[in-house]
């Protein structure tokens, strides 16, 4: 399984991922944190943007870029995804 930085590189590739559901190499899967800042939160947009282009999971982390590993996780981000997307 293929994991990108965001889903915008993975649209990059050019590559069919939607036949990868057996977890073959051309599956993938996303990652994303909450957003750059408070004012950029765009975590469910991303998984949205991923679904779209065959991604089969997204991994959110639910604090900003800037923020990185302190200061309070918005873990309502992580079920606002959820309910966005079809996949785990």
């Amino acid at each position: 399984m293929r994991r990108l930085g965001t889903a915008a590189r993975f649209a990059a590739t050019g590559r069919d991922f939607s036949r990868g559901a057996s977890g073959g190499e051309d599956s993938a899967d996303d990652q994303t944190a909450r957003g750059w800042d408070e004012k950029s939160v765009v975590a469910v947009e991303v998984a949205k943007m991923a679904e779209n282009i065959g991604v089969e999971g997204v991994a959110v982390h639910p604090r900003t870029r800037e923020q990185g590993y302190t200061g309070a996780a918005d873990w309502s981000l992580i079920a606002a995804v959820k309910q966005a997307v079809k996949f785990p």
